[in-house]
């Protein structure tokens, strides 16, 4: 092997081939591959700077963007950029630096300003929690499904419920609303929706649109709406009861032919003598309604004219005329969510749901599924789209509903999809996606949320985050005390729901055995979050989540993921 390998080697040079060769030229020769190796590495090494200071993404980019209007930075200068914006580190609030892009825009400039304005003051409670209405055994014992709403650049809060003398679905629930001139401090005499001409309503949700300036509406921020209309949504029943005497057969075949002598409409009427007797029968003989029905709405005139005292009039309330957006025909149609503005469309989500109490009404056997209505025309018309959102395999199991409900639509995000949260029983919150302005929906997969069978509401701020509203414990229920529902949190995704951070900050941080703190409506109003929700028992209140602009910032808290002892 050795002579094999020096044959195949060229001649060495000969003394004489050599003494031609100028004195060093040799050693120079023998020099020039390793100078050339060294210049390589250096331009190597060089190159990789490069890279990593132009093209890396930092740890958190900001992203300058320009106020069209006037053609200037958002930010005037570095001390107006909050921390995560500039990218600096913070090891005790790291939401994951590689993924954090976060957007900026005129909304996340003011707000920003606001938040470091308030930096040297007394410091408040970052949630402001409130009493929209409190419960009365006597009269209104049953209240549930808030919705808030600000209006008139946040100057004046709606809010909505249904109530009922005791228990949901009996024949004396209605609609009430309610309105705050101060922040949601304090609140108007509730005064319940007239108009009802036969079954009980459920679900109210607002929405402002169909005016001038509507274009801002986007992700349930509904602070610009000062020339515009403002709705509310509900379902109302009309197929589903279920009567267990004659005397309620009666009611009901009365209301059906227009002979019944009381209006349903005026059960909740204070201005009438004995109203509150007539809600008490209407509950104890009447019929028993299942959720669900006609999706409808009534247009909302608030009159904030001032009275002779100074004061904002106790009962500002117009109602337009009541529209049906989408008939209950073999199967209620139920709502949950606010609507949601996104370019020239508005999309309302919505799902069926077959009765699953005895009820008069035989609906077809057909499969229940979440699904959206959708206007092109600023909201003068709905038609519904061709979704039908369900899961890839049904697995009802012991009669326990699969399903996919309460929909809250959140977007554009940054890849131009709209995201839809969904309640289920397997106990994750759900999401799908939508590239078409919502005409179709994917098929939903778990999120790594927590979800105890209960309702979300989910909104994507200026900024770019998801903010989700929701029940963040596993499903509690014991045979005696029935199901607990408490610790309602906030949970973020800083990169479009790819990952998250659960509980960064709790609305109520209590899970008290057999009580439900539940059923949030969150919406952005300014630099604020207002979230309304139920406490059973007791009644719907409002918190108020200041500055959300730093919501990111908050290291999350463990959540119990295990079951209560009882």
């Amino acid at each position: 092997m050795r002579g094999h390998s020096s044959s195949s080697r060229p001649p060495l040079p000969t003394s004489s081939s050599s003494s031609s060769v100028p004195p060093g030229v040799g050693g120079a020769r023998e020099k020039r591959p390793i100078v050339l190796s060294l210049l390589f590495i250096f331009a190597l090494s060089f190159a990789t700077i490069l890279s990593r200071v132009f093209f890396v993404e930092p740890n958190a980019e900001f992203i300058r963007e320009y106020d069209e209007r006037d053609n200037v930075a958002l930010f005037d200068d570095d001390d107006d950029i909050p921390a995560a914006f500039r990218g600096e580190d913070d090891d005790e609030n790291d939401i994951g630096r590689s993924r954090l892009r976060l957007k900026t825009n005129g909304e996340t400039r003011a707000c920003a300003r606001r938040e470091r304005e308030e930096e040297g003051k007394e410091e408040e409670e970052r949630v402001k929690k409130s009493w929209i209405f409190q419960t009365n055994a006597k009269r209104l014992g049953y209240v549930h499904m808030a919705s808030i709403h600000p209006i008139k650049n946040g100057k004046i809060l709606l809010a909505a419920w249904q109530g009922a003398h005791k228990v949901e679905g009996t024949d004396d629930q209605s609609l009430f609303v309610s309105k705050s001139a101060d922040g949601g401090e304090t609140w108007t005499k509730a005064r319940v929706v007239p108009g009802r001409k036969f079954g009980v309503r459920w679900a109210p949700t607002f929405f402002s649109g169909g005016g001038s300036g509507s274009d801002r509406d986007n992700n349930n921020n509904n602070n610009n709406n000062e020339r515009q209309n403002t709705y509310l949504f509900y379902a109302e029943s009309e197929k589903c009861w279920h009567c267990e005497s004659s005397e309620c057969e009666d009611i009901v075949r009365k209301r059906k032919n227009g002979s019944e002598e009381e209006d349903v409409s005026v059960y909740w009427d204070e201005s009438r003598e004995g109203i509150v007797s007539k809600a008490k029968k209407a509950a104890s003989v009447g019929p028993w309604w299942r959720p669900g029905g006609n999706i409808k709405r009534v247009s909302i005139r608030i009159n904030d004219d001032e009275d002779d005292d100074g004061d904002i009039n106790d009962d500002p309330w117009t109602f337009g005329e009541e529209e049906t957006i989408l008939s209950e025909d073999a199967i209620p149609k139920v709502i949950g969510n606010p609507p949601l503005k996104v370019n020239d469309g508005i999309l309302l989500p919505f799902w069926r749901e077959h009765p699953r109490a005895d009820a008069r009404c035989q609906p077809r056997k057909a499969p229940d599924y979440a699904s959206v209505l959708h206007s092109v025309d600023d909201g003068h018309s709905f038609h519904e789209t061709d979704a039908k959102i369900e899961h890839a395999k049904n697995k009802m199991k012991d009669g326990k509903p699969d399903w996919l409900i309460e929909g809250s639509i959140v977007g554009p995000l940054r890849d131009g999809r709209l995201a839809q949260f969904f309640r289920t029983s397997r106990g994750a919150i759900y999401v799908s996606h939508s590239a078409d302005s919502g005409e179709s929906w994917d098929v939903p997969h778990a999120t790594p949320l927590q979800n105890p069978n209960s309702k979300v509401s989910a909104v994507l701020l200026p900024n770019g985050i998801i903010v989700v509203c929701h029940n963040a414990h596993a499903f509690m229920k014991h045979p005696r005390i029935g199901v607990t529902r408490g610790k309602l949190a906030l949970s973020i995704s800083s990169d479009d729901g790819k990952t998250w951070k659960e509980a960064v900050l709790f609305i109520e941080d209590s899970l008290e055995p057999g009580k439900h703190v539940h059923y949030p409506t969150m919406v952005v109003d300014g630099c604020d979050l207002r979230v309304s929700y139920s406490v059973s028992g007791e009644g719907v209140k409002l918190a108020t989540v200041k500055n959300w602009i730093s919501l990111h910032e908050i290291a999350g808290d463990d959540v119990d993921e295990q079951r209560v002892v009882y």
